[in-house]
Parts: C-alpha cells; structure tokens; sequence
C-alpha cells in the first residue's frame, strides 16, 4: 500500500495495515499489529454529514411500525441483562435515534440522556416522547465527570471517526463500578471467514455480499478481542459477550428479498447450535480511573 495514504490504527496507532479488498470505493483493511480492521479512509465533515441526511437515516431505521417494533423488541432485550448489572439510575444512550430505548428506561424510571447527530431524529424523541436529547458528540456534550450508571452504544461505535477517544470520554463521564453496553458486527462470526475465501475466487460473484456485511457508514469493524483491548486501554472490564439475539436479524433484513430472508434463517440456525451471530453485544464496567 502506498504509505502517504495510511490511515493510523485506532487501536495500536502503528501504520501498518494489510489490504482485504475494496468496498464502495474504498480500502477495507487489517493492522498486522493488533489485527483491527477498518476502512483506509478519514471522513471530512461533509461525508459525516451526508451519512446522516434524512432519507439516508431513514432508509436505514425506517419508521414504520412493524420496524419500530422490532427495534423496541430487540432493546427490551438487551434491557434484561443489564438489569442483571445495574437497575437504575442515571442512562446516556449515545446515537439515540429516535429515543425509543431512553423512553423504556424513562418509564422504568431511570434518569435518561440522549446523544444524535440527527435533528430529525432527536426532534422526534424531544417531542414524542419529552426526552433529554442534544445534537452532538459525547466529546463535545460537556458531562460532568463520574455522571452516569450506565451508557450505551447501539450500533455506534462501527461509525465512529475515533472510536478509542469516544470510549476514553465514556469513561471520563461514567461513574465507577458503571455499566458500558455496545453491540456492534462480529469480525469472528463463522460466516466471515467463508465470504472472504469466497471472495478471493469468485470476486465478482461475491462482492454484492460483502458490500452487505460491509455497509458503507461503517469506518471500523471489530472482532471481540479488538473490542475488549480497546475498553481495557480505557479502563473497562469486559463482563460478557453474547450474540444478537436472532429477532433482530428481522430487522435488519426487513427490506431484503425473500431469498436473503430465507438464507439469514438458515444462518441463525446454524448461529444458534455454534452460540454465534453477525452481531455482538458486550457488557463492560469501568474498573478504575484511566481515561482520555
């Protein structure tokens, strides 16, 4: 790879990624230091915003109300198991959407924040629901130190432009002993390895379907051991990691044809007997002080 266009790794910083392919124009590749895979590419501010025009967020979260529902559905999972680590208190839900998680824990009665970049979508929340919404990043949002029992990142840290400085400001503002939950794709679910010796052969063939296990907004993909080394840099204890559980794959494949539909139930079958998914979803506290 030409060194003048390498991207530093988020993770170990060293510059000394490997090249897996190319994905929407752009370099999908892997540091041979730490093995963290991201795109060569650093977004300006108008690619950022652009990502977050409204059609586009629309397209994919939808607002219909079977999407809703399967969205709600999927979150009230996740919320019993951190109800096994924490039962209340004060939540930040960073790239909030719409609010509809922040409002099932604002009727639990917990002390709820969102985060979003966009205005629709916090527009929604604010008058839909009365929540505590703000337009920008955590790293621009000015918490107190030691604020929240909880924060949470459902399908956020894939677009983050620096995701070890968010995590590091998560930390700043997350009380000791807190709760952190991310879900986010898995790097080591069965099926990538496969796509990607498949892809070695028959390239064209398989392209469509890396473009759809790579979409075009996401920056980093993780696997669980980058996942965990970036939230122990940052002082994070992993507690658990689980798949996604299989219901929301309906949600993510909603708009897909009947095919695709068909071969994601086979997949989750296979995902079930293995323990594995697509998706991840990781429980980490914060152990000590050691931010920034």
């Amino acid at each position: 790879m030409n060194s003048e266009n390498v991207k530093k790794c988020n993770l170990c910083g060293k510059e000394n990624p490997k090249l897996l392919f190319y994905l929407h124009h752009r370099q999908i590749v892997q540091c041979r230091e730490c093995k963290l895979r991201y795109v060569n590419w650093e977004p300006s501010d108008k690619d950022i915003k652009r990502m977050y025009q409204e059609d586009e967020y629309r397209k994919n979260w939808g607002d219909s109300d079977e999407l809703i529902s399967l969205r709600v559905n999927s979150l009230r999972g996740e919320y019993k198991r951190i109800s096994e680590y924490v039962s209340q208190g004060r939540a930040l839900d960073l790239g909030c959407a719409r609010g509809h998680f922040l409002n099932f824990l604002k009727e639990r009665g917990w002390d709820v924040y969102g985060l979003e970049l966009s205005e629709e979508s916090a527009s929604f929340g604010r008058d839909s629901f009365g929540l505590n919404i703000t337009l920008g990043t955590i790293e621009e949002s000015g918490f107190p130190d030691e604020y929240f029992d909880l924060v949470t990142l459902w399908g956020v840290i894939a677009h983050l432009q620096d995701p070890q400085q968010t995590v590091g400001a998560i930390s700043r503002v997350m009380k000791e002993g807190g709760i952190l939950a991310i879900n986010t794709h898995d790097e080591d679910w069965f099926m990538t390895g496969i796509f990607h010796f498949l892809y070695r052969l028959f390239p064209q063939l398989m392209l469509p379907y890396l473009q759809a296990m790579y979409d075009y907004e996401h920056i980093y993909f993780f696997s669980r051991k980058t996942l965990t080394d970036m939230l122990m840099k940052k002082g994070f204890k992993v507690l658990k990691v689980f798949p996604e559980e299989p219901y929301s794959l309906r949600f993510q494949l909603y708009n897909f044809p009947w095919w695709a539909r068909v071969s994601a139930k086979i997949m989750t079958s296979v995902d079930r007997l293995l323990g594995t998914g697509r998706k991840m979803v990781v429980y980490a506290r914060k152990d000590r002080k050691k931010n920034g």
